[in-house]
């Protein structure tokens, strides 16, 4: 019938924090409906850069770049539908809050900087790696760019990505990059297998269908063939991909059957890079 007194005051003590930072992030609510717009959460990214110990060194001539790549994971995982704004409850009970916020430790290790997405090193990786497929330095990718980042890419997957995603001038700039960065190191995540099936569902239909499975994996099978792998039976493949999915209806895959059959990141990975399905 007793509670341990340390337990019990770390916890009064995040209690605290959560509603302290709740307070703060309100601040920036200029509409007052719970959420913020892009603009909002752009202005307490910006006053937030000063105080953290491992943000206020940070180059003025580079934080427009930063905080468009903070930007971008908050509004990629927390606005899946685009509507341009995020709840401020759906951002408190994130690990992607918490994560901007370890940036405030003076203790962090070098490693653990180089993993998180909001740490300035991690920024600056993300833009040069653009910068470094933007071949012609018009600061937007064309698909012969893209398909650099990964030898595995299809064609097939790479036209559906620029058919169905932001493009300037039908090329891909840094806010579209980001977005398919985020999806490619997040497969796992609903909200990646969300991106990755606006690219699958060819027809809109909000299904694939055995067709839809041939066309991406033909596309697969050219690929391995240019790197000597060859010897993959699509009819195998597409009984595989039906036996992992487990559809509810017969033979056509849902969204909601990618998402709630936990191997949707293998299934979206088998149709769309050669080098992750081989």
């Amino acid at each position: 019938g007793r509670i341990d007194m340390q337990s019990f005051f770390h916890s009064i003590v995040r209690k605290n924090n959560l509603f302290q930072t709740r307070i703060h992030i309100s601040l920036y609510d200029t509409a007052g409906n719970g959420y913020l717009t892009e603009e909002n959460l752009k202005e307490y990214i910006s006053e937030l850069i000063p105080t953290f110990y491992h943000l206020k060194s940070i180059d003025e001539d580079f934080k427009d770049t930063y905080i468009i790549c903070a930007l971008k994971k908050f509004f990629f995982f927390l606005d899946p539908k685009r509507t341009g704004r995020i709840y401020i409850k759906d951002m408190l009970t994130s690990p992607i809050l918490a994560e901007l916020y370890e940036l405030r430790q003076e203790r962090y290790s070098e490693e653990e900087l180089n993993q998180n997405w909001f740490s300035v090193p991690y920024a600056t990786a993300l833009f040069h790696r653009f910068n470094k497929l933007d071949t012609d330095k018009n600061k937007t990718l064309r698909k012969e760019d893209l398909s650099k980042y990964s030898r595995g890419l299809s064609t097939i997957v790479i036209d559906r990505l620029y058919e169905e995603y932001q493009t300037v001038n039908g090329e891909l700039d840094f806010k579209g990059f980001l977005e398919f960065v985020l999806a490619m190191e997040n497969k796992k995540s609903p909200e990646a297998i969300q991106y990755f099936w606006r690219i699958l569902d060819v027809y809109h239909k909000g299904a694939i269908d055995s067709f839809i499975i041939n066309m991406f994996f033909r596309s697969i099978i050219q690929k391995l063939e240019t790197l000597e792998k060859c010897g993959f039976n699509v009819e195998d493949i597409k009984d595989e991909i039906f036996d992992m999915a487990k559809p509810e209806l017969p033979m056509a895959i849902t969204l909601n059957d990618l998402v709630k059959c936990g191997q949707g990141d293998i299934i979206v990975s088998m149709l769309i890079d050669a080098k992750a399905f081989f």
